[in-house]
């Protein structure tokens, strides 16, 4: 491990509006001579976050709460391209594609890199142009389980797929052309995920919950897009509906209601269930880029919608994320450059 690189936390907190303040932290990212960093992915915590550079095949992970950094070099492994996917709960380990060529084609594999023990160990492999992962691979709460949709036997079209840590156990369950947007319930009982109609613009997404128990499926309703996010308890989902407002419905369909109209993205549960806070942003239609982002938060029962705080507009790296510290708290993370 390099010597550690100290990276100021600065908080800013804000003035508090019905109980609920906003906490900004500010992530001074260091420079590393010779390195040339992208954002890649971050632990669901903040505690670790991944860098990339490509050209020198290198990975940062920094660590907030030691203010350190620690680099590795997977050039000696032959990676050319390299591709994040996700964090497990902990941050402790790192699941990614990579390619390389072999023989003149590219064979493709999906390794896991645990970063304490600088061990890999791949989980899937694929030769030449044959199988294909059409999803980020997403780790379940205790990253017992990997879930992704993709062509993992060749020629046998698209499934989705439950794959165990060790890569032992590969289990089919479902088979879709068109499908996005998977994530995990708070507690692993259930994915919600998206099935796509219609061949031609404007189509049309299906949300659809899988319960991992009882292996089964059903079509919660249309709508979903890729933002959604379960309640602590897995009782409720949050969603964006057809309609282009903010939804809440129970997981087994049995009740829905209008939380917002006011579309919004990277929806978060209160810890205590009774509140969400999401992202929305106004889009200059010509450039396709934001041009002002806020946040908001309303509690369940679609009463008191609040804009909290103005954001930098622009997608990650400088408008990291935020997370909820507890019920009143609201932690704002962003990122920049020393």
């Amino acid at each position: 491990m390099l010597p550690s690189i100290y990276f100021l936390l600065f908080s800013l907190f804000g003035a508090e509006t019905k109980a609920v303040k906003i906490e900004k932290t500010i992530l001074r990212v260091p420079e590393v001579k010779g390195l040339n960093l992208e954002f890649a992915a971050r632990s669901k915590d903040y505690r670790v976050l991944a860098f990339l550079d490509r050209t020198a095949k290198t990975f940062c992970f920094l660590f907030s709460e030691k203010s350190s950094i620690y680099l590795w070099n997977y050039g000696p492994l032959g990676y050319q391209r390299v591709h994040i996917a996700d964090f497990n709960t902990d941050g402790s380990e790192i699941i990614y594609m990579f390619s390389f060529r072999k023989f003149g084609d590219w064979e493709k594999k999906l390794a896991i890199y645990n970063i304490s023990h600088n061990k890999t160990e791949t989980l899937l492999s694929f030769e030449g142009t044959r199988g294909i992962i059409a999803s980020p691979p997403r780790f379940s709460p205790d990253g017992k389980w990997i879930a992704l949709f993709g062509e993992l036997i060749p020629d046998e079209g698209y499934y989705f797929w439950l794959i165990s840590r060790d890569g032992r156990i590969k289990k089919k369950i479902g088979k879709w052309k068109k499908w996005q947007g998977l994530v995990w319930s708070n507690t692993g009982r259930y994915i919600a995920y998206n099935r796509i109609e219609g061949e031609r613009a404007p189509f049309r997404p299906y949300l659809w919950i899988y319960d991992v128990e009882k292996d089964t499926h059903w079509l919660l309703a249309e709508g979903g897009d890729l933002w959604k996010s379960f309640s602590p308890d897995d009782k409720w989902i949050v969603f964006n509906s057809k309609e282009g407002n903010v939804w809440l419905g129970k997981v087994d369909g049995s009740e829905f209601r209008t939380l917002a109209r006011l579309l919004g993205s990277d929806y978060e549960w209160s810890p205590d269930g009774q509140k969400i806070a999401y992202y929305w942003a106004k889009v200059d239609p010509i450039r396709d880029k934001e041009t002002e982002a806020y946040l908001y938060v309303v509690n369940i029962d679609g009463t008191d919608l609040r804009r909290l705080a103005e954001l930098p507009p622009g997608l990650m790296p400088a408008r990291l994320g935020y997370r909820w510290k507890d019920n009143s708290t609201i932690i704002v993370y962003e990122l920049k450059q020393r």
